[in-house]
């Protein structure tokens, strides 16, 4: 809620679920689902999933436009994206 607050990108609704491949997803409609392994993450990382997640309601690709917008909202995302390989350990 606090992040579509700051954003202002909205889902039309939220799951959690155990993944083995992605620590979020958006559908077509709109519908984000976390992975709850998220939990295992420090929060910048969390953010950064949760602010992945949610641009794409916006833009369903990861185009220019795509990262432009999570850039506005995490400035150091390609860090954080880095640091996240850390733990793709946790999802198989």
């Amino acid at each position: 809620e606090e992040w579509s607050r700051v954003t202002g990108l909205h889902p039309s609704g939220l799951g959690f679920r155990r993944n083995r491949t992605v620590w979020g997803s958006c559908s077509v409609r709109n519908r984000l689902s976390l992975n709850i392994l998220l939990l295992l993450l420090p929060d910048p990382l969390i953010d950064y999933i949760v602010v992945h997640e949610l641009c794409h309601v916006k833009h369903k690709n990861h185009s220019k436009a795509f990262w432009g917008l999570v850039e506005e909202f995490i400035p150091d995302w390609t860090e954080r994206r880095k640091e996240i390989r850390k733990y793709e350990k946790y999802l198989r």
